[in-house]
């Protein structure tokens, strides 16, 4: 379909790519009852059509993407099929990629060897064709990965009408039967720790303790103080069920670049051109050198801050001799420096 055409279904959700000199165009429809949203695909190899949604679920989201790869280019999947490593996906398409795991009667390709390779590296991806040929001539081009934990409520099976030379899939997923993904666990908010309350409760037991001459249970003892202290005194956060790959680095100027590549992106697809091929690589090289530097910069904050807590506690304690003597300084060091740093 071209962008002068203009297509609609009621009571559904357009997300559509217009055909042009270098796409074939594709469209996602959801049901407007459902809440969704456009996300930037990854991208999966020079030529290689992609699209992709966010499907808004009660306690979770599924990414569902739409792929053409023609036959004359390369697929580069690596970082498509790893994105279910870090959120729930369906990822449908034609691959026209060809391997015997895939059709027992097909001759490989290096699509194909590429797919299978990653789907044994990539064990959070699942394909889930049963080997029918989807294709009037026999061979399995249309293809269906799923996050592996979303196989026991999903079903695949090939509709019998032929929707052009390629028959119809359908894979039907069960969401309302998936349990629940398990909370992680809390951690310490230690930014709002009341820090005297802390050493308070490390010195009430300090004062009370006798070192045991047993180097693990003295190490026992120390950890359980410890953990007392901390549940006295440090609350702890209200976790979330998932994690942004790159929530510890993630802020507005890494979302302003990525912005900018998206609205370069859609340019594109509007107006595809040479010259709009170069200013999105250009913006996408630059947002890259941009990304690059303030992960670089969180990293080194984070590896500061890990060395200044290590040089607080590392300080050695005073010569003594007797295992009781060495044990009452290794309390007395650890209570001083935790209360510092």
């Amino acid at each position: 379909m071209s962008k002068d055409q203009q297509f609609r279904l009621p009571g559904y959700q357009q997300y559509s790519v217009p055909k042009g000199p270098n796409s074939h165009g594709s469209m996602i429809l959801v049901r407007a009852t459902i809440p969704s949203s456009e996300v930037e695909p990854v991208h999966c190899g020079d030529g290689v059509e992609a699209q992709a949604v966010r499907i808004h679920l009660a306690n979770d989201s599924l990414v569902v993407y739409n792929i053409y790869k023609p036959p004359t280019k390369r697929l580069e999947a690596g970082e498509l099929l790893t994105q279910a490593t870090q959120e729930l996906v369906l990822i449908a398409g034609d691959f026209n990629a060809h391997h015997p795991t895939i059709n027992s009667t097909t001759r490989m390709n290096l699509d194909g060897r590429h797919l299978v390779e990653l789907l044994a590296d990539v064990p959070e991806i699942t394909l889930i064709n049963t080997g029918e040929p989807t294709h009037i001539l026999g061979g399995t081009l249309d293809l269906t990965f799923i996050s592996t934990e979303l196989v026991p409520v999903a079903q695949w099976k090939m509709d019998d009408e032929l929707t052009s030379d390629h028959f119809a899939t359908t894979t039907t997923l069960r969401m309302e039967l998936l349990p629940p993904p398990p909370r992680p666990l809390p951690r310490w908010n230690t930014k709002k720790a009341n820090w005297n309350l802390y050493q308070d409760e490390l010195q009430k037991w300090f004062s009370n303790y006798e070192p045991a001459e047993d180097i693990d249970q003295l190490n026992q003892d120390l950890t359980g103080a410890i953990q007392h202290a901390a549940e006295k005194a440090i609350p702890k956060t209200n976790p979330t069920n998932r994690h942004h790959k790159d929530y510890w680095f993630y802020n507005d100027e890494v979302r302003e670049q990525n912005h900018r590549i998206n609205t370069f992106r859609r340019h594109l697809r509007q107006y595809p051109s040479p010259e709009g091929v170069k200013l999105l690589r250009a913006a996408v090289q630059h947002a890259r050198q941009i990304t690059q530097k303030i992960r670089e910069g969180k990293w080194l904050e984070k590896t500061q801050d890990s060395n200044r807590k290590i040089a607080q506690i590392s300080s050695p304690p005073p010569a003594t001799t007797g295992s009781k003597s060495l044990g009452r300084a290794l309390c007395r060091t650890l209570v001083i420096s935790s209360t510092t740093s």
